[in-house]
């Protein structure tokens, strides 16, 4: 019954985020994606960051900011920018991947 309360619990939390980004949802676990072709969808992101965070603030749910990381694939990586949250007044640079391990899958380029 737990994992059903959380479920119907975060159930708002896609439309809460940017809407020009891709939301992915499994049982505690969020993904946010966006394809980049420009420095506007690097906002974009951002955006949808800050408004994770903004619902987890009203929802009074703390993220877990040392599983909070960013991948980038394509052949230009160096474009991929630096995204953040902030922590306790503090500003946290999110760790840049080349790859990462989900539901016992590695993903890479």
């Amino acid at each position: 019954m737990g994992q059903l309360f959380f479920i119907v619990f975060i159930n708002d939390l896609p439309e809460f985020c940017e809407h020009n980004t891709d939301k992915y949802l499994f049982a505690d676990d969020a993904k946010i994606c966006k394809y980049k072709y420009s420095q506007l969808d690097q906002q974009v992101l951002q955006l949808s960051v800050d408004k994770l965070q903004q619902w987890s603030d009203i929802w009074n749910m703390k993220l877990n900011k040392n599983k909070c990381k960013v991948v980038c694939y394509g052949r230009d990586r160096s474009t991929q920018g630096n995204y953040f949250m902030k922590v306790n007044d503090k500003v946290l640079i999110l760790e840049q991947l080349d790859h990462f391990k989900d539901l016992g899958i590695t993903f890479d380029s």
